[in-house]
């Protein structure tokens, strides 16, 4: 028996077998296309996301320890050192206490040589008694400091401010005073023996028969 023919006269029933014959359990081939393509973009985003995820945790990480360094690094440069800071660093074999600042350092007595000071600020510091020989004060200011009695053998002072510093009794021989700010500085009764110091810096100072001058004798200025 012949199959049914349909509307148009053609045999309905070998047109339906010839299209699900021609069908693919995948899909035609442009569907499949597609979907690889999709495949591979949804791939190279989740990579893509990953790689940033890491980039930002990398980023953040970096972030969160700036400050902590930051930090610490400025409470080194604004720091205000202590005179038991002082004392413990150099027992501990420190000598470089250079651009450092201090308030009122109080080191009577101390025994300190070969201490750098260099461009230190220390107004009003107290050495009295201190043996600081062949300490390093180049550009130091040591405005008001009492350096009454110290040992300043050898040190050196280049162009420092010791403008009303108290240095009366204070050994100085051989020091090096170039272009020191001396004004009002008293060296009554200082040994400036072979000291490096100009006549109108002594000038500016004050002085009495007790000061011995750079030639070694005691005269008033």
């Amino acid at each position: 028996v012949a199959p049914p023919l349909g509307s148009n006269g053609e045999n309905s029933g070998s047109l339906k077998g010839l299209s699900l014959g021609g069908s693919h359990p995948g899909g035609s081939p442009s569907s499949r296309m597609a979907a690889a393509i999709r495949a591979r973009r949804e791939r190279a985003n989740s990579n893509s996301g990953g790689l940033q995820k890491s980039l930002v945790q990398a980023r953040g990480s970096r972030v969160a320890q700036t400050p902590q360094w930051a930090s610490a690094q400025s409470s080194v440069d604004g720091a205000i050192a202590t005179a038991e800071e002082v004392k413990q660093k150099y027992l501990r074999g420190q000598r470089d206490f250079s651009l450092q600042s201090f308030k009122a350092l109080n080191l009577p007595r101390t025994t300190l040589p070969h201490i750098n000071f260099n461009q230190a600020k220390m107004p009003r510091a107290n050495f009295q008694g201190a043996d600081l020989r062949n300490a390093n004060f180049g550009r130091a200011n040591l405005s008001q400091a009492n350096l009454r009695n110290a040992k300043l053998a050898k040190a050196y002072f280049h162009n420092a401010n010791l403008e009303e510093a108290d240095l009366r009794g204070a050994n100085l021989a051989q020091a090096c005073l170039s272009n020191a700010n001396l004004r009002g500085a008293n060296l009554c009764g200082a040994d400036l023996t072979g000291a490096l110091i100009g006549d109108d810096q002594l000038a500016s100072a004050r002085t009495s028969w007790s000061t011995v001058l750079p030639n070694g004798r005691r005269s008033l200025l």
